[in-house]
């Protein structure tokens, strides 16, 4: 299973949420479960976003970048940030529209869970 984030170095919700997928990124039970964290750079300078990365701290396995917005369009992206829960099919099982905050956290680790099940 995939966690997706799409974000950019400009947006301040992006930057509020930068702690929760830190978190994220150590949190022991979803690495035994194999869990990856991607991020999605949404209509932003990659370097920018690299350098904001770097100062900031790189919770992403992987990070692909959407200069256009053509790739936030396919998905569904309404704006930045926006979270997803991709099973291993590829299916979106879990959309965050907005930032991982203490409020929306608990809904997405169930989303994580259910999305474990067969």
């Amino acid at each position: 299973m995939t966690i997706v984030n799409v974000f950019a170095s400009w947006c301040l919700e992006c930057q509020e949420e930068q702690g929760a997928l830190m978190a994220l990124a150590s949190d022991r039970t979803l690495q035994r479960q194999g869990v990856k964290l991607a991020g999605i750079v949404y209509k932003d300078v990659p370097r920018n976003a690299l350098a904001y990365l770097a100062a900031n701290g790189n919770p992403f396995a992987q990070v692909g970048t959407d200069r256009s917005g053509r790739t936030g369009i396919d998905f569904g992206v309404y704006g930045v940030p926006e979270t997803y829960v991709i099973k291993g099919d590829g299916t979106i099982a879990y959309k965050l529209v907005g930032g991982i905050s203490d409020a929306s956290r608990p809904g997405l680790m169930a989303a994580i869970a259910e999305a474990e099940r067969p």
